[in-house]
């Protein structure tokens, strides 16, 4: 019978949660149930429990908060999370964290029970053979003997390394997660890891990860640092051409500092400066400084999702075309080639005219010039100086670029930053004027008519009323 902990802060869910569904048919059993994380700890400390089913948004603690803790506490005890949010950054971080699956709170109806619980139970039973397979290959509460093992890491979570057993008999793997593999040596011998190492990495595909240090070491402990190592590190190490790479135990440690919040916001501006698309020298810094920050993949994926809307804002009008949502992106090396297709691409679109380099280069100073300031009064005169051209010919390269004149890509950036301000906030139309660089509220509105066909005030009544009419 597997036992289940229901942790649900939402009182009527937690009961409905308990009574409404079959768990006996499936060979389960609500054991305990806990309003909060604090309680749900406290029930777990004395009472034993196989899955826990907790909510991601909590008081006191959240279910994440949660699972980081009984990922350390109870390192059997496994999790499926409730949650209202599908958002992609909840759900990989709840799977980072060791959830076997998740369930959607809208889609709990009658008719799908027996296809969730049946689902919640086979991965159950998969992920505790894999548990019990770790035990049989080497107990988890056991030290090391041996000061090296080789690690295989895979992107690929179906990888199968069995073929080593046949060449390499003295070594022998445990399974320590999906797509990672640890190799030990028979005690007693002197192995030649540079031999295994080298055969491994030309599996094709897999990392290896030539790891000392574990001389009297727990297999738990040396487990759980390799599980968070293939989770985060191995994103940014893994680049498909080094492919043995060597550290100790304390280099896995997760103990290091991760970047301020402050300096992931500096480095995201940077990047929505685009500057580096024309500067190279810039491009091999950011690009540099931001595999070294190794951001939580989440995080990353949201900064890389900032960087898309910002293009498409500057660059969808000039190009008529926009980029879509960021890749499932498995290693740092499909974001590096996601950045540097962005970067071409642009300079393709830009490109197509008779002018040099610099010519364009200046033409896309000039429209971020024009995207930082437009809340001032912008003159093509002074943007031309500035981009170090005279006004004429600025005004002729900037509008066989971008395809608009100056002051017309001026007038239509303004009007699309102000529809989202007319549509999310309350304030008052001379004020939204304002923010995007009219000075003349009537001028504002006439100039917000012509290009979408309403006034900002019907604008803002008819995109509430749920009628989207640009």
């Amino acid at each position: 019978m597997i036992k289940i902990l229901v942790v649900e802060d939402d009182k009527l869910a937690r009961k409905g949660l308990i009574h409404a569904i079959p768990w006996a048919k499936f060979d389960m059993e609500v054991v305990g149930e806990a309003n909060n994380g604090e309680t749900a700890l406290e029930f777990l400390g004395s009472h034993e429990v196989d899955l826990m089913l907790t909510d991601l948004a909590m008081p006191t603690m959240s279910g994440l908060d949660l699972m980081r803790i009984t990922r350390q506490r109870h390192p059997r005890l496994l999790s499926v999370v409730l949650t209202m949010h599908q958002e992609f950054e909840y759900l990989q971080e709840s799977i980072r964290l060791g959830a076997i699956d998740y369930i959607a709170k809208v889609q709990l109806e009658k008719e799908s029970f027996d296809e969730i619980l049946e689902r919640i139970r086979t991965r159950f039973l998969q992920e505790r053979k894999r548990l019990d397979s770790i035990r049989t290959d080497g107990g988890e509460g056991e030290s090391f003997s041996s000061e090296v093992a080789c690690v295989l890491l895979s992107v690929d979570e179906n990888a199968d390394p069995d073929s080593l057993r046949l060449a390499f008999p003295d070594w022998h793997p445990a399974e320590i997660g999906n797509g990672a593999w640890l190799w030990m040596p028979d005690p007693g011998r002197s192995p030649d890891v540079a031999d295994f190492a080298k055969a491994a990495a030309a599996q094709d595909g897999p990392m290896v990860l030539v790891l000392s240090g574990l001389t009297g070491e727990r297999r738990d402990r040396v487990y759980h640092l390799i599980r968070n190592y293939h989770k985060r590190d191995f994103f940014y190490d893994y680049d498909g051409r080094d492919a043995v790479v060597e550290r100790t135990l304390k280099d896995l440690d997760p103990s290091q500092p991760s970047e301020a919040e402050e300096t992931i916001a500096a480095m995201a501006v940077e990047w929505s400066g685009f500057d580096w698309i024309y500067d190279e020298a810039l491009y091999a810094r950011l690009r540099t400084s931001l595999r070294q920050a190794r951001l939580p993949v989440t995080r990353l994926y949201q900064l890389t999702a900032e960087l898309r809307n910002e293009w498409n804002r500057v660059f969808g009008p000039i190009g008529g075309r926009k980029i879509g949502d960021p890749e499932v992106f498995r290693t740092w090396m499909e974001v590096e080639a996601w950045l540097t297709d962005i970067r071409e691409s642009t300079w393709l679109m830009t490109m197509k005219s008779q002018y040099s380099k610099e010519t364009v280069e200046c033409v896309l100073r000039a429209v971020r010039i024009a995207e930082r300031e437009m809340e001032k009064q912008v003159f093509a005169v002074d943007v031309a100086r500035r981009v170090n051209l005279s006004r004429g010919y600025f005004c002729q390269v900037f509008k066989d670029v971008v395809g608009k004149s100056f002051n017309d890509y001026l007038r239509f950036i303004r009007i699309e930053k102000a529809k989202p301000l007319l549509l999310h906030s309350d304030a008052p139309i001379y004020r939204i004027a304002e923010q995007v660089g009219y000075t003349d509220e009537k001028y504002f509105s006439r100039m917000f008519s012509e290009a979408t066909g309403l006034l900002p005030s019907a604008f803002r009544q008819h995109d509430r009323s749920g009628r989207r009419l640009s």
